[in-house]
């Protein structure tokens, strides 16, 4: 089967417009591929900085306060008396 030669020119340039409407068709859909996945971390990203928001907004639980032990009862010891009488007896202890 013959062809004419401006015709053959013509089938083969349509055949290169269309390999490379093709290619750019790919790196299209890559690049949408990638935009879509980067969204998707972004929104992932957005919603977990917005929860560290919402914690951190949120007041600190007020700890409870420990029950205080009751105090134990101090023994009562008697009173020495004026303090030069209590050194004056013990010095006197001390040198017998």
């Amino acid at each position: 089967m013959l062809v004419p030669i401006d015709e053959w020119r013509r089938i083969l340039n349509q055949l290169g417009n269309l390999h490379e409407a093709g290619q750019q068709l790919a790196d299209a859909r890559e690049r949408a591929a990638k935009a879509e996945t980067e969204a998707q971390f972004l929104k992932e990203r957005v919603r977990e900085l917005r929860g560290r928001l919402e914690d951190a907004a949120k007041p600190p639980p007020v700890p409870r306060p420990e029950p205080v032990p009751p105090a134990d009862p101090i023994p009562e010891t008697r009173d020495p008396g004026p303090l030069w009488l209590y050194v004056v007896r013990r010095w006197g202890a001390r040198r017998r």
